[in-house]
Formats: C-alpha cells, sequence, structure tokens
C-alpha cells in the first residue's frame, strides 16, 4: 500500500475525531478543491470509496491508534482506578487479592461502559435529540454490517429511498455525529448495538491474562525499585490496552456476513412501530 502524506494521515485522524468539512478547510488552510483532492489520495491510495471502511483498515494497518482517540471519560475512570489498584496491592499484596483484581477488572470495564452511556445520555437529553426509533435502530445495525445500499434498505425496512436518506440525517444529528464510524461508535456506546452480540473476545480470558500482567508489573517494578508513580503508569496502560482491546474488537469487525442474512430475515418478519428507544 502506497505512502501517505501528513495531510492524508491528519485527515484520517481528524475524520474519527469527528470534524466537520469546514473544519478541515481552516485546519489545512486549504480551499475547497484542494481538500477533495486530499480526500481523493486516501480513496486512491485505500483503493476504496467508503471511509467507514477506509477507517477501519487504517487502524488495522497502525496508521491510526486507538489510543488517540480515548474520551476523557475513560481516561479519568482507567486514572482512578491505576490508582485503587495499586494502593490495594500495596496494603494487602499480590497473593490474598488476586481474585479480587480480576473482578476490579471487571468492574473497571463495567465502569467505563457506564460513564460513556451516563455522558452521552446527559448530552443528549439535554440538546433534545436522543429519538431513535426502531426502524432507525434496524438501519443502524445494516449500515453496520455493510448493507448500505439505500434501495437495499429501503425495501427492507418498506420505506422509500427518499425516507432512507432522510432516516440516515436524523441518526446521525441524533448521535451527534458526522460520520458512521462515529455514529456506529456511539450506537454501541449507548447500547443501541448489542457489544456481546458482535464481540469475539473471550472476556474472562483477557481480563485474567490483564490481573496477570498487573501482578507481574507490581513484582518486578518492586524488584527493581520503581517509583510508585512508575507502576501506576503501567498499570494505567494496561487498563487502556484492555478496554482499546474490547471497544475495537466489535466496533472495527468486518468479518460479518454470517450476521447479515439473519438480521434481514429478523427485519421482514417485524411490524413496525413509529416508537422511539
Amino acid at each position: 500500500m502506497s505512502r501517505y502524506t501528513y495531510d492524508e494521515i491528519t485527515y484520517l485522524r481528524l475524520y474519527v475525531y469527528g470534524y466537520e468539512e469546514s473544519d478541515f478547510l481552516d485546519f489545512f488552510s486549504l480551499d475547497t478543491d484542494k481538500l477533495e483532492r486530499i480526500i481523493l489520495g486516501i480513496q486512491h491510495k485505500f483503493r476504496l470509496k467508503g471511509f467507514r471502511r477506509i477507517i477501519q483498515l487504517a487502524f488495522e494497518l497502525g496508521i491510526l491508534s486507538p489510543k488517540d482517540f480515548i474520551e476523557d471519560s475513560i481516561k479519568k475512570v482507567t486514572s482512578e482506578f491505576s490508582f485503587k489498584i495499586f494502593q490495594q496491592l500495596k496494603a494487602v499484596g499480590v497473593n490474598v487479592l488476586k481474585n479480587r483484581l480480576q473482578e476490579d477488572i471487571e468492574k473497571y470495564l463495567h465502569c467505563c461502559n457506564h460513564e460513556l452511556e451516563f455522558n452521552r445520555a446527559i448530552n443528549n437529553l439535554k440538546q433534545k435529540h436522543m429519538r431513535i426509533t426502531l426502524k432507525e435502530k434496524a438501519l443502524i445495525e445494516m449500515i453496520y454490517l455493510g448493507m448500505g445500499d439505500d434501495k437495499k434498505i429501503g425495501r427492507a425496512l418498506n420505506v422509500s429511498v427518499k425516507e432512507v436518506v432522510q432516516m440516515k440525517h436524523n441518526v446521525l444529528k441524533s448521535l451527534e455525529a458526522n460520520s458512521w464510524y462515529n455514529a456506529i461508535r456511539r450506537a454501541f456506546q449507548l447500547n443501541i448495538l448489542d457489544k456481546q452480540k458482535y464481540a469475539t473476545l473471550n472476556l474472562e480470558s483477557e481480563i485474567e491474562a490483564c490481573a496477570e500482567r498487573i501482578l507481574e508489573i507490581k513484582s518486578q517494578g518492586k524488584q527493581c525499585g520503581l517509583h510508585d508513580l512508575e507502576i501506576q503508569l503501567q498499570f494505567y496502560e494496561e487498563f487502556i490496552n484492555l478496554y482499546n482491546t474490547v471497544e475495537y474488537d466489535y466496533l472495527l469487525r468486518n468479518d460479518l456476513q454470517e450476521f447479515r442474512s439473519t438480521l434481514a430475515d429478523s427485519i421482514k418478519s417485524k411490524t413496525y412501530r413509529q416508537k422511539s428507544l
């Protein structure tokens, strides 16, 4: 795959952050034609037009890193848990706390999910935007599964193409997103899309492995005479890595063919009411 320019990589990062086209123009100090050339350059090098798939590949290839897009609320929760776990291990010892540590790591992931859902829900409540209908939920899931053709979506939901376009507009507005990558990410954060349904990880094994690494860091840190803050920072990195592993497992999946026919059959069997979630 071709080498990427600084402008192209910056565009991809800003896209994931959710910036608008006007923000791109201001950031690059460009006119619309030059910005269009950056976009076309990215599409040419990835050999794709759809930016949701381009973003997926950019993460897979390491052009983008999950650590660059962690929300502030997650950083805060992670810092608090890193300090808490360090204090527990320091007071009691690693052997006594091994089982409890796994429970605490599970609580950490739960708190991250709650924090994202709570903050986004509160924000949407203030904006009075958060009204996703059952049909819109189905549309989000279809787009996540790669079923993005407006005509096919319209036939599945028994609506016109014009109504599909309006539904897409409503969803992006409700989720305060200007791209389908961010819309899908927020749909998972708000449990509009089911994380468990699309996850591939053995979460119990991931938590157990994280706990073992935390204990190893504590043991080696003590032996090497590391400062308490250095150990806490390494704990923080482990928690962040676990969080990203879990979130991006379902967010960036592209092997979703098995779910498409199931969803299509489910949509056909439903009678949709004009009801919001």
